[in-house]
Protein backbone atom coordinates (compact mmCIF):
# COMPACT_ATOMS: atom_id res chain seq x y z
CA UNK A 1 0.00 0.00 0.00
CA UNK A 2 2.62 2.11 0.64
CA UNK A 3 4.52 1.87 -2.56
CA UNK A 4 1.10 2.11 -4.18
CA UNK A 5 0.29 5.85 -2.12
CA UNK A 6 3.76 7.05 -3.24
CA UNK A 7 3.15 5.82 -6.91
CA UNK A 8 -0.61 7.89 -6.78
CA UNK A 9 0.85 10.81 -5.00
CA UNK A 10 3.71 11.56 -7.71
CA UNK A 11 1.02 10.81 -10.57
CA UNK A 12 -1.79 12.72 -8.57
CA UNK A 13 1.69 15.78 -8.55
CA UNK A 14 1.98 15.47 -12.54
CA UNK A 15 -1.58 15.75 -13.07
CA UNK A 16 -1.98 18.70 -10.80
CA UNK A 17 0.40 20.47 -12.97
CA UNK A 18 -0.94 19.57 -16.20
CA UNK A 19 -4.23 20.47 -15.13
CA UNK A 20 -2.87 24.46 -13.85
CA UNK A 21 -1.17 24.30 -17.25
CA UNK A 22 -4.35 23.56 -19.31
CA UNK A 23 -5.97 26.82 -17.31
CA UNK A 24 -3.32 28.55 -19.16
CA UNK A 25 -3.52 26.99 -22.29
CA UNK A 26 -7.38 26.35 -22.82
CA UNK A 27 -7.70 30.10 -21.66
CA UNK A 28 -4.82 31.23 -24.04
CA UNK A 29 -6.12 29.34 -26.83
CA UNK A 30 -10.03 30.86 -27.04
CA UNK A 31 -8.46 34.24 -26.72
CA UNK A 32 -6.82 33.38 -30.08
CA UNK A 33 -3.27 33.62 -28.70
CA UNK A 34 -0.51 31.48 -30.53
CA UNK A 35 0.86 29.01 -27.96
CA UNK A 36 3.73 27.37 -29.35
CA UNK A 37 4.81 24.74 -26.17
CA UNK A 38 3.06 22.76 -23.44
CA UNK A 39 5.61 20.98 -21.25
CA UNK A 40 5.08 18.88 -18.18
CA UNK A 41 8.28 19.12 -16.09
CA UNK A 42 11.79 21.01 -17.04
CA UNK A 43 15.13 20.32 -18.39
CA UNK A 44 16.18 17.84 -21.23
CA UNK A 45 12.86 16.33 -23.06
CA UNK A 46 12.18 13.03 -22.72
CA UNK A 47 9.04 12.98 -25.50
CA UNK A 48 7.62 15.69 -27.02
CA UNK A 49 5.02 15.59 -30.30
CA UNK A 50 4.03 18.20 -32.36
CA UNK A 51 0.12 18.88 -32.97
CA UNK A 52 -0.85 21.76 -35.16
CA UNK A 53 1.56 24.80 -34.30
CA UNK A 54 1.94 23.56 -30.63
CA UNK A 55 4.12 21.15 -29.25
CA UNK A 56 3.27 18.55 -26.36
CA UNK A 57 5.98 16.96 -24.10
CA UNK A 58 7.44 15.58 -20.77
CA UNK A 59 10.48 16.80 -19.43
CA UNK A 60 13.14 15.09 -17.06
CA UNK A 61 12.62 16.99 -13.71
CA UNK A 62 8.99 16.83 -12.89
CA UNK A 63 8.64 19.88 -10.43
CA UNK A 64 6.37 21.74 -12.39
CA UNK A 65 5.53 22.94 -16.03
CA UNK A 66 5.05 25.76 -18.80
CA UNK A 67 2.75 26.81 -21.08
CA UNK A 68 4.96 28.85 -23.85
CA UNK A 69 2.30 31.49 -25.17
CA UNK A 70 4.40 34.01 -27.85
CA UNK A 71 4.83 37.48 -26.45
CA UNK A 72 4.50 36.57 -23.04
CA UNK A 73 8.35 36.19 -21.80
CA UNK A 74 10.64 39.06 -22.26
CA UNK A 75 13.39 37.05 -24.24
CA UNK A 76 10.73 36.41 -27.08
CA UNK A 77 12.29 36.75 -30.05
CA UNK A 78 9.23 38.38 -31.97
CA UNK A 79 9.51 38.50 -35.75
CA UNK A 80 7.31 40.85 -37.81
CA UNK A 81 5.13 37.80 -39.02
CA UNK A 82 4.35 37.46 -35.39
CA UNK A 83 3.14 41.27 -35.16
CA UNK A 84 1.48 41.33 -38.15
CA UNK A 85 -0.76 38.04 -36.52
CA UNK A 86 -2.16 40.01 -34.06
CA UNK A 87 -2.18 36.96 -32.02
CA UNK A 88 0.87 38.06 -29.11
CA UNK A 89 0.04 38.17 -25.57
CA UNK A 90 1.26 41.41 -25.32
CA UNK A 91 -1.11 42.60 -27.61
CA UNK A 92 -4.21 41.15 -25.96
CA UNK A 93 -6.42 43.28 -23.86
CA UNK A 94 -5.40 43.95 -19.93
CA UNK A 95 -8.35 41.57 -19.00
CA UNK A 96 -8.03 38.51 -21.15
CA UNK A 97 -4.25 38.36 -20.20
CA UNK A 98 -5.33 38.70 -16.55
CA UNK A 99 -8.00 35.55 -17.23
CA UNK A 100 -5.14 33.69 -18.81
CA UNK A 101 -2.65 34.24 -15.66
CA UNK A 102 -5.17 33.83 -13.35
CA UNK A 103 -6.83 30.00 -14.87
CA UNK A 104 -4.03 28.43 -13.48
CA UNK A 105 -4.24 29.55 -9.91
CA UNK A 106 -7.92 29.03 -9.96
CA UNK A 107 -7.80 25.45 -11.86
CA UNK A 108 -5.76 24.23 -8.77
CA UNK A 109 -7.99 25.53 -6.28
CA UNK A 110 -10.92 23.99 -7.74
CA UNK A 111 -9.41 20.53 -7.96
CA UNK A 112 -7.67 21.23 -4.14
CA UNK A 113 -11.53 21.29 -3.59
CA UNK A 114 -12.93 18.53 -5.28
CA UNK A 115 -10.48 16.46 -3.91
CA UNK A 116 -11.50 17.35 -0.39
CA UNK A 117 -15.70 16.75 -1.11
CA UNK A 118 -14.03 13.33 -2.66
CA UNK A 119 -12.71 12.69 0.17
CA UNK A 120 -15.20 13.60 2.75
CA UNK A 121 -17.41 12.09 0.46
CA UNK A 122 -15.93 8.90 0.29
CA UNK A 123 -14.46 8.35 3.92
CA UNK A 124 -16.56 11.03 5.90
CA UNK A 125 -15.14 13.74 8.48
CA UNK A 126 -13.08 13.20 11.30
CA UNK A 127 -14.26 14.15 14.86
CA UNK A 128 -13.88 13.50 18.75
CA UNK A 129 -16.77 11.33 19.74
CA UNK A 130 -16.88 10.71 23.88
CA UNK A 131 -13.41 11.40 23.74
CA UNK A 132 -12.49 8.54 20.52
CA UNK A 133 -11.84 9.76 17.19
CA UNK A 134 -14.63 8.70 14.58
CA UNK A 135 -15.92 8.94 11.15
CA UNK A 136 -18.87 11.12 10.65
CA UNK A 137 -20.71 11.35 7.43
CA UNK A 138 -20.84 15.23 5.81
CA UNK A 139 -22.14 16.75 2.48
CA UNK A 140 -19.98 19.31 -0.29
CA UNK A 141 -18.83 21.89 2.38
CA UNK A 142 -16.70 19.35 4.79
CA UNK A 143 -15.43 20.15 8.12
CA UNK A 144 -11.74 18.81 9.44
CA UNK A 145 -12.05 18.18 13.01
CA UNK A 146 -9.33 16.18 15.52
CA UNK A 147 -6.95 15.44 12.18
CA UNK A 148 -6.23 19.38 12.83
CA UNK A 149 -6.49 19.77 16.47
CA UNK A 150 -9.91 21.71 15.17
CA UNK A 151 -13.02 22.94 13.35
CA UNK A 152 -11.06 23.27 9.54
CA UNK A 153 -13.51 24.07 6.59
CA UNK A 154 -12.16 24.61 2.96
CA UNK A 155 -11.84 28.06 3.89
CA UNK A 156 -9.83 27.96 6.36
CA UNK A 157 -7.43 25.08 4.79
CA UNK A 158 -7.00 27.52 2.21
CA UNK A 159 -6.27 30.19 5.28
CA UNK A 160 -3.34 27.41 6.15
CA UNK A 161 -1.85 27.07 3.16
CA UNK A 162 -1.82 31.15 2.99
CA UNK A 163 0.02 30.82 6.36
CA UNK A 164 2.84 28.30 5.07
CA UNK A 165 3.32 29.81 2.21
CA UNK A 166 4.22 32.88 4.09
CA UNK A 167 6.43 31.64 6.14
CA UNK A 168 7.64 30.28 3.43
CA UNK A 169 9.13 33.30 2.28
CA UNK A 170 10.16 35.12 6.07
CA UNK A 171 12.68 34.92 7.27
CA UNK A 172 12.53 32.55 9.91
CA UNK A 173 11.87 29.56 7.04
CA UNK A 174 16.17 29.17 6.78
CA UNK A 175 16.77 29.87 10.26
CA UNK A 176 14.33 27.07 11.10
CA UNK A 177 15.34 24.86 8.08
CA UNK A 178 19.14 25.10 9.31
CA UNK A 179 18.04 23.95 13.45
CA UNK A 180 16.39 21.20 11.95
CA UNK A 181 19.39 19.83 9.72
CA UNK A 182 21.98 20.76 12.42
CA UNK A 183 20.11 19.48 15.97
CA UNK A 184 20.58 16.25 16.59
CA UNK A 185 16.69 16.52 18.04
CA UNK A 186 14.37 14.92 16.46
CA UNK A 187 11.95 16.88 13.81
CA UNK A 188 9.54 19.22 15.02
CA UNK A 189 5.80 19.12 13.39
CA UNK A 190 5.41 22.13 11.37
CA UNK A 191 8.99 21.94 9.37
CA UNK A 192 8.92 22.22 5.71
CA UNK A 193 9.12 19.50 3.59
CA UNK A 194 10.10 18.84 -0.13
CA UNK A 195 8.22 16.98 -2.85
CA UNK A 196 10.10 13.57 -1.94
CA UNK A 197 8.97 14.46 2.29
CA UNK A 198 5.72 14.65 1.09
CA UNK A 199 5.75 11.56 -0.83
CA UNK A 200 6.95 9.96 2.70
CA UNK A 201 4.46 11.14 4.40
CA UNK A 202 1.89 10.08 2.04
CA UNK A 203 3.64 6.46 1.87
CA UNK A 204 3.06 6.37 5.78
CA UNK A 205 -0.45 7.20 5.28
CA UNK A 206 -0.79 4.45 2.71
CA UNK A 207 1.03 1.83 4.94
CA UNK A 208 -1.87 2.37 7.38
CA UNK A 209 -4.47 2.12 4.67
CA UNK A 210 -5.65 5.89 5.28
CA UNK A 211 -6.37 6.79 1.45
CA UNK A 212 -8.50 9.54 3.40
CA UNK A 213 -4.90 11.81 4.63
CA UNK A 214 -3.66 10.55 1.03
CA UNK A 215 -6.54 12.43 -0.76
CA UNK A 216 -6.12 15.51 1.80
CA UNK A 217 -2.29 15.50 1.07
CA UNK A 218 -3.07 16.09 -2.82
CA UNK A 219 -5.83 18.31 -1.87
CA UNK A 220 -2.99 20.39 0.10
CA UNK A 221 -0.85 20.12 -2.88
CA UNK A 222 -3.10 21.89 -4.91
CA UNK A 223 -3.98 24.55 -2.39
CA UNK A 224 -0.32 25.59 -1.87
CA UNK A 225 0.24 25.74 -5.53
CA UNK A 226 -2.36 27.88 -5.95
CA UNK A 227 -1.80 30.12 -3.20
CA UNK A 228 2.13 30.15 -3.99
CA UNK A 229 0.76 31.56 -7.27
CA UNK A 230 -0.83 34.41 -6.24
CA UNK A 231 2.33 35.76 -4.76
CA UNK A 232 3.26 39.37 -7.41
CA UNK A 233 6.87 37.69 -7.65
CA UNK A 234 7.80 36.79 -11.57
CA UNK A 235 8.40 34.15 -12.38
CA UNK A 236 4.98 33.32 -10.69
CA UNK A 237 2.05 33.36 -11.94
CA UNK A 238 1.39 36.59 -9.33
CA UNK A 239 4.02 38.12 -10.86
CA UNK A 240 2.79 38.15 -14.37
CA UNK A 241 -0.83 39.77 -12.86
CA UNK A 242 1.71 41.98 -11.18
CA UNK A 243 3.16 43.36 -14.17
CA UNK A 244 -0.07 43.59 -15.61
CA UNK A 245 -1.63 45.80 -12.84
CA UNK A 246 1.04 48.20 -12.79
CA UNK A 247 1.51 48.69 -16.03
CA UNK A 248 -2.29 49.64 -16.61
CA UNK A 249 -2.20 51.80 -13.58
CA UNK A 250 0.65 53.58 -14.61
CA UNK A 251 -0.34 54.21 -18.52
CA UNK A 252 -3.94 55.18 -17.00
CA UNK A 253 -2.63 58.20 -15.18
CA UNK A 254 -0.36 58.62 -18.12
CA UNK A 255 -3.09 58.74 -20.28
CA UNK A 256 -4.83 61.54 -18.25
CA UNK A 257 -1.78 63.29 -17.77
CA UNK A 258 -1.47 63.57 -21.94
CA UNK A 259 1.09 61.31 -22.02
CA UNK A 260 1.76 58.40 -24.46
CA UNK A 261 0.20 55.34 -22.60
CA UNK A 262 3.29 53.09 -23.56
CA UNK A 263 5.19 52.37 -20.04
CA UNK A 264 6.57 49.09 -19.74
CA UNK A 265 8.64 47.79 -16.88
CA UNK A 266 12.01 47.36 -16.74
CA UNK A 267 12.93 44.12 -18.24
CA UNK A 268 15.79 43.42 -16.79
CA UNK A 269 15.05 44.58 -13.14
CA UNK A 270 12.43 42.58 -13.41
CA UNK A 271 14.29 39.66 -14.55
CA UNK A 272 17.32 39.72 -11.71
CA UNK A 273 14.21 39.47 -9.52
CA UNK A 274 12.86 36.46 -10.90
CA UNK A 275 16.48 35.02 -11.04
CA UNK A 276 16.36 35.81 -7.02
CA UNK A 277 13.33 34.61 -6.76
CA UNK A 278 14.51 31.48 -8.58
CA UNK A 279 17.86 30.06 -6.73
CA UNK A 280 15.23 31.15 -3.37
CA UNK A 281 12.94 28.06 -4.50
CA UNK A 282 16.61 26.33 -5.32
CA UNK A 283 17.60 26.70 -2.02
CA UNK A 284 14.65 25.75 0.12
CA UNK A 285 14.37 22.68 -2.18
CA UNK A 286 18.07 21.34 -1.47
CA UNK A 287 17.33 22.22 2.49
CA UNK A 288 14.21 20.58 2.72
CA UNK A 289 15.47 17.46 0.40
CA UNK A 290 18.06 17.42 2.54
CA UNK A 291 16.34 17.66 5.64
CA UNK A 292 13.62 14.71 4.28
CA UNK A 293 17.04 12.31 3.73
CA UNK A 294 18.24 12.83 7.45
CA UNK A 295 14.75 12.98 9.12
CA UNK A 296 12.26 11.73 7.08
CA UNK A 297 9.09 13.67 7.23
CA UNK A 298 7.21 10.12 7.44
CA UNK A 299 8.29 10.31 11.18
CA UNK A 300 5.80 12.90 12.32
CA UNK A 301 3.11 10.44 11.04
CA UNK A 302 1.57 9.42 14.06
CA UNK A 303 0.82 5.24 14.27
Amino acid sequence: MSILAILFFIAALLVSVMIHETGHFVTAKVFGMKATQFMIGFGPTLWSTMRGETEYGIKAIPLGGYVRIVGMSTADELSEADWESGRLYIQQPRWQRLIVVLAGIVTNLVLGYLLLALAFGLFGSIVMHDGEVVRQSVGVLPTLAAAFNGPVSFVTMVGQMVSTVGYLFSPAAITDLVGQITSSAPRTDGSLISIVGMAQVVGAFGSQGNLFAVLVMVAQLNLVLGVMNVLPFPPLDGGHVAVIVIEGTVNTVRRWMGKPANWMINVDIWAYIALAVILYFVLILIGTTILDVLKPASSLVGS
